[in-house]
């Protein structure tokens, strides 16, 4: 009864989670349905109002944006609610995410106003919302910036320092102070940066560094020269990822460069290079490769140089007193047969380390994604070499448009392989498990018995405990002596055998409308078969 309920309680909690993972599916899907829906609060309501007229009026008067016809197209608008005294708030539908943080950019235009605007979340994000306010609420209050990011609060922002300088120049106050050793700064290089926004983050890294002593390698160090942006959105760019590091520390540091933005994410990599010694000896001795081949034609120069060696292979056979003499006079006369072999008939030669530099595409990569990653190539090129609004958001988009290619694409295929597989299953299940096994990994033992034996000696020790009464049992099959097992030896009667064939048939479908029929032949058993 106890492992009954424990394999209940185990299928019951497996449930719960499936249940609970397909409600955060469901969710995600609803919220991904919702990204480009705004909400509009307390705009006047009229009987005979059209709320797409209503919303461009609304972002011409209060939210200052110019051509609104033009810049915003709504695929919906709406209002939502039962009509009622109160004012109904008018769900927007916009047509892509840039049109939608155009409108939430502008939407401090709305402060100590009534009007309000709002992003469409599913009700359970609202529910988790709102169980966390208070929470959020306390941390404004400490002044530390804090805001929603689906269900979860995050806290900071990303640090911009600027053009500021990180570093403190001597204040000269060893003047006023009579025993004052001097300790001479190192040389460090004047920091620049193609963003010149410094924020409160900013600012409290930058005490963080006249602190620590600690100075940015961006801009200073490597390829870096100018302060490449490391971050870049619809919104806009950035400096705010750094490789901090302490002036005496710039000997180790060999390279570093801000690479090329990727579709992966909005921050750029940093690369650097650090020179370390490795106190272990390296040999680097190059990989070669023997080879012994016969030829007829050097036949009489190998038995010359047997010949030489006749009285070493007479001393070996004449030393051998046991059998260990054996092993090593065998041994001894192999290596001298080998190497007048070698002399006579082998070549060496060097093996190269091959270095394959053609990465193959996955299998879900079809022509799609290389058009959509050329795209992408071009516009990101485009954009380093003319860096204007316009490109970045040409850039940005065709990242966007390059990912989701790349997720439809790996979606297909991975449904393609599973109808497959599902054909296969039916129609073909030896393939169908060949297909499986491939990915069955190996778990086989790779301990030997004599490993293990030592291992738990070292644990139990010479005087291992005595072995409990139900362990005896199993090793000694007790438990199965009062197994009655005759029922396994009673004789299949001819009527069963009949009926077990008769049910098995075999049927080919070739279309909808023709089926073959392969019906085994009728067997005549002659006698009873036994187990």
């Amino acid at each position: 009864m106890d492992s009954i309920e424990k394999k209940i309680s185990g299928t019951v909690g497996e449930l719960k989670k499936n249940n609970d993972q397909l409600k955060e599916k469901l969710v995600d899907v609803h919220l991904n349905s919702m990204r480009n829906n705004l909400i509009f609060y307390n705009i006047p309501e009229d009987d005979s109002e059209y709320c797409s007229d209503v919303v461009f009026r609304f972002c011409v008067e209060f939210l200052k944006i110019a051509e609104p016809e033009t810049n915003l197209r709504l695929t919906k608008a709406y209002r939502i609610g039962k009509k009622s005294e109160k004012v109904r708030p008018i769900l927007v539908k916009l047509q892509t995410p840039y049109m939608r943080d155009l409108v939430k950019k502008n939407a401090k235009q709305l402060k100590d106003t009534n009007f309000g605007i709002s992003e469409q979340l599913p009700v359970e994000i609202q529910n988790r919302r709102r169980e966390k306010l208070p929470l959020l609420k306390e941390l404004r209050q400490k002044n530390i910036k804090a805001y929603f990011v689906r269900d979860q609060i995050y806290v900071g922002g990303k640090d911009r320092i600027g053009i500021i300088d990180d570093i403190l120049e001597n204040d000269n106050l060893d003047k006023y102070v009579s025993s004052f050793e001097h300790i001479e700064n190192p040389i460090i290089p004047k920091r620049h940066s193609l963003d010149s926004t410094t924020n409160a983050y900013g600012r409290k890294l930058l005490q963080l560094c006249f602190n620590t002593g600690l100075t940015a390698a961006n801009s200073r160090l490597g390829k870096d020269q100018d302060g490449k942006f490391t971050f870049c959105t619809s919104k806009g760019r950035s400096v705010n990822d750094y490789l901090l590091l302490s002036p005496d520390d710039y000997k180790l540091l060999s390279d570093f460069n801000v690479l090329e933005f990727n579709e992966h994410s909005d921050h750029a990599p940093l690369f650097f290079e650090l020179v370390l010694a490795d106190p272990s000896p390296k040999n680097f001795y190059p990989k070669i490769h023997n080879i012994l081949k016969w030829d007829d034609s050097k036949t009489n120069d190998f038995v010359e140089s047997i010949q030489q060696q006749t009285e070493n292979l007479t001393s070996l056979v004449s030393n051998i007193s046991n059998a260990d003499d054996i092993k090593s006079a065998v041994s001894d006369v192999s290596n001298i047969l080998y190497n007048n072999a070698f002399k006579v008939f082998g070549r060496s030669i060097l093996i190269r380390d091959k270095t394959n530099t053609d990465r193959p595409d996955n299998e879900w990569f079809d022509v799609k994604c290389a058009s959509a990653r050329d795209q992408f190539h071009r516009a990101r090129n485009f954009f380093f070499r003319q860096p204007t609004e316009t490109n970045r958001l040409l850039y940005v988009t065709e990242r966007n448009n390059y990912n989701k290619v790349k997720r439809k694409a790996k979606f297909n295929y991975k449904r393609r392989k599973g109808e497959i597989l599902c054909n296969v299953a039916k129609t073909e299940p030896r393939k169908f498990w060949s297909a499986v096994r491939k990915n069955k990994r190996n778990t086989g033992c790779k301990i030997d018995n004599a490993s293990m034996l030592k291992h738990f000696e070292s644990i139990l020790g010479d005087n291992p405990p005595e072995l409990c009464d139900e362990v005896l049992n199993l090793m000694s099959n007790s438990v199965f002596e009062n197994l009655n097992v005759n029922d396994l030896d009673i004789e299949i009667s001819e009527e069963e055998i009949k009926a077990s064939i008769h049910k098995m048939k075999f049927i080919y479908a070739e279309d909808k409308s023709k089926h073959s029929t392969k019906i085994l032949p009728n067997i005549t058993c002659k006698s009873t078969v036994a187990i």
